[in-house]
């Protein structure tokens, strides 16, 4: 029995341009379709001429109904699933026009004076600065360990690659000196009038996000959170980029339905098949004296990887951040190295079971002991250890 007699027409159109043409709004013609093209991801493209490709040797296939039944449900799933991320894209496109329709905006002298180096206010809303001879050193290291592509990479290109995503930065404070680093990185580009806004305006939902956020539980040192609420900068262009403060791994991919995750709270909300989630956790699960809280922590980085297997099909863009290096001492002056290294090691070994993307750049920070803030200092010496300044690690990682 061939593909023909079940009625291939009534599952998708002839040709890949009219199943495109038939999802956009009435009276869209070439330009539309057009602009509908440059904005799906790769991926979506590929899979699209992947299954007319195997509708066409399905059609040209002789099977007996049972065959074709059953490859009949596998095609119209894997139909249903590119469908939704191709609506997703076009949902993103008009929340873009949208957007494009708001007359620009200038930058905020707050903002603009908070993002100079030269700005040494401590009171400034956004990370903690290097000096610039801290700056050009990390800097020389960092080329020297391959990243010389942070000096070319502009605002303008990721511009251009969020248009009509959401860049989700999920962590603990180390994330969040990601995501101030990033607001610094693309001042000229999302929108001052807005400043920084929720996640979204239904109250429930903001409820939802916050609550999968939260945790009750403590880091190895006792220290107890509190959880800070979502923000979100609006681009020019339609797209966004949200931190969300969640310091334990237990909270990011719970697969535990009646209390879900932070991920499967977004994805079941807010989050489009296009966006990028961005995911750290590891500094709240072990400190250089205390150790590691090994157990929890693995089992995080599990579900975490199960949770990618299982949805990468419509949220393919996932990576894992490793945590950089913490130069903190101990009471003895020192703290042992491979406390870190088995962070790093774990979420290796269990990820890369899983296929997920990784951006490890702790061996990197290592040596980087002046790469730190220093602008808090008592004695005349460091007293943040953890946390990095900027321009610096931060831009490195982005």
């Amino acid at each position: 029995m061939g593909w023909g007699q079940l009625g291939s027409g009534q599952i998708m159109p002839d040709d890949f341009s009219s199943y495109l043409m038939a999802m956009l709004p009435e009276g869209s013609g070439p330009a539309e379709l057009q602009q509908l093209l440059q904005s799906l991801d790769p991926a979506v493209l590929q899979e699209i001429q992947s299954v007319y490709a195997d509708l066409k040797q399905f059609e040209q296939t002789q099977m007996d109904l049972d065959q074709a039944q059953e490859r009949y449900v596998q095609l119209s799933s894997r139909i249903a699933s590119v469908t939704a991320r191709v609506q997703g894209t076009l949902a993103a496109q008009q929340q873009q026009q949208q957007q494009a329709q708001q007359r620009p905006q200038r930058r905020q002298p707050l903002r603009s004076k908070a993002c100079d180096i030269n700005n040494r206010n401590p009171l400034s809303p956004t990370v903690r600065k290097c000096m610039q001879n801290q700056t050009k050193s990390v800097v020389d290291q960092l080329v020297q360990e391959g990243h010389r592509p942070m000096l070319v990479f502009t605002p303008c290109e990721l511009h251009a690659y969020l248009r009509g995503r959401t860049l989700w930065l999920i962590g603990d404070s180390l994330m969040q000196n990601y995501y101030y680093a990033l607001r610094c990185f693309m001042i000229d580009f999302w929108d001052h009038s807005l400043g920084e806004c929720q996640v979204s305006s239904d109250s429930s939902i903001e409820q939802q996000i916050y609550h999968a956020a939260d945790t009750n539980i403590s880091s190895p040192l006792g220290s107890r959170v509190i959880t800070d609420l979502p923000r979100c900068l609006w681009l020019a262009a339609g797209g966004r980029i949200c931190w969300l403060h969640s310091v334990r791994g237990e909270e990011i991919a719970d697969p535990d339905p009646q209390n879900p995750g932070l991920l499967q709270t977004l994805q079941a909300t807010v989050a489009q098949p296009q966006d990028i989630f961005y995911v750290n956790f590891g500094r709240w699960h072990f400190s250089n004296c205390a150790g590691l809280q090994s157990a929890p922590y693995k089992q995080s980085l599990w579900n975490l990887g199960k949770l990618y297997e299982k949805t990468r099909d419509v949220f393919p863009n996932l990576l894992f951040k490793v945590s950089a290096h913490d130069h903190t001492a101990c009471r003895d002056g020192g703290y042992p190295l491979m406390t870190g290294r088995r962070v790093m090691q774990s979420a290796e070994n269990i990820l890369g079971k899983f296929n997920v993307p990784i951006v490890n750049t702790y061996n990197d920070t290592v040596p980087l002991h002046d790469g730190h803030i220093t602008d808090r200092p008592i004695g005349g010496r460091e007293v943040d250890c953890l946390h990095y300044c900027s321009p610096g690690v931060p831009e490195a990682c982005l």
